[in-house]
């Protein structure tokens, strides 16, 4: 065989292929590594984030706490008024209580009737007439639930007459005793729905 110079050319394209090859596989030996550090660093940058917006949210936990409890306050409170933007919407509000009550009960609503004139004596202060019948079990019942309940109604004026009723012949005769009632279911308005 007969050897060859090699020319300065050769060596160089030589030399070139193998920094390449070197290049290469460093490369895709260095890539998933470098990869994960990115991956890593996100992560964290991401958690550090996270990290500051809960520090920030308990420096101002004591003023959130404080919010929390004026509002818990302010539904605790706003359940004892009549829940109406107008006092002719609370009214209607207490007349449907009254007959959703009475009808439970197992009485018979007669009328109701908005006193208007409550509504200008005291602004806040919201009144219907109402005039029901049933026996004395039922009007105790109704009387129980709505003074008992929420919001807060108050019974006034409250006037009860007797009415016998004598049912069938002569030899089958029941005797029962109505009760025919009237009073004025009093409720009452925030004083920002007034």
């Amino acid at each position: 065989m007969s050897q060859e110079r090699l020319r300065p050319s050769h060596c160089f394209r030589a030399l070139a292929l193998l920094s390449l090859i070197i290049v290469l596989a460093a490369a895709a030996a260095l890539l998933p590594w470098w990869q994960k550090i990115s991956e890593y660093d996100a992560q964290s940058s991401s958690y550090l984030d996270q990290l500051e917006r809960y520090r920030n949210m308990n420096q101002r936990r004591p003023e959130l706490l404080a919010q929390l409890a004026a509002i818990r306050e302010q539904l605790r409170l706003s359940e004892y008024y009549i829940d109406a933007a107008t006092p002719a919407l609370a009214a209607a509000e207490l007349q449907k209580k009254a007959k959703q009550v009475v009808e439970q009960a197992g009485g018979k609503l007669v009328s109701t009737q908005n006193i208007a004139g409550s509504i200008q004596e005291n602004p806040g202060r919201i009144a219907v007439r109402v005039r029901m019948t049933g026996g004395v079990e039922i009007v105790a019942e109704v009387l129980h639930a709505l003074e008992g309940g929420r919001p807060l109604l108050f019974v006034e004026e409250l006037t009860i007459r007797s009415n016998k009723r004598v049912r069938g012949r002569r030899g089958n005769r029941t005797t029962e005793f109505v009760l025919d009632s009237t009073f004025d279911l009093v409720g009452f308005l925030r004083g920002d729905a007034t």
